[in-house]
């Protein structure tokens, strides 16, 4: 009678999860740089930047207060500072730096302009706005993005977490 370690063994033989250097990173086809706007907990500027760096983003910006303790951020993070790191910025900075002939403007925000992220195909690179956890994105940055993106929802809440609607349509941008 075969018992059910030795299944599991041979199981376990033939599966192998894969290692960091054994994992294939997949080619870009397109740029983003991420723009946080006021995001006021340290712990969803961890998770933004952990999924930036999975997700290939280029560059990360904040904008308005931004003093997030270096210790906590590193930890929530899983030490992605090492790969990409925050840099404050103003809006007219990145006007200058990330013209539209070259990137897309997108806010990620639910407005009456507003699409499905999963309509959006990217035919240039993305300079990607994201929002306060309760405010949003200021209404004067709004009205510079060239496009409005949400995320669909089917339940009874009006909104995701910021880092993980961020993470979301950073995977959605790959698609």
């Amino acid at each position: 009678m075969i018992r059910f370690s030795q299944i599991y063994t041979k199981i376990e033989e033939m599966l192998h999860q894969l290692n960091h250097e054994e994992i294939r990173i997949k080619e870009k086809e397109f740029e983003i740089i991420l723009v946080l706007c006021n995001i006021e907990k340290t712990q969803n500027v961890g998770m933004i930047l952990r999924s930036a760096v999975i997700s290939g983003v280029a560059e990360v910006y904040t904008m308005g207060e931004s003093n997030y303790p270096t210790h906590k951020l590193k930890k929530i993070s899983r030490n992605a500072e090492n790969f990409l790191s925050l840099k404050k910025n103003s809006i007219e900075s990145l006007e200058e730096n990330f013209p539209r002939e070259k990137f897309t403007w997108a806010a990620l925000e639910y407005t009456d302009e507003s699409s499905a992220i999963e309509n959006f195909k990217a035919l240039k690179n993305i300079l990607l706005f994201v929002g306060n956890e309760k405010r949003g994105i200021p209404e004067e940055i709004l009205n510079k993005t060239d496009v409005h993106l949400h995320l669909e929802m089917y339940g009874n809440i009006s909104s995701y977490n910021v880092a993980v609607a961020t993470s979301i349509a950073l995977y959605q941008l790959r698609l």
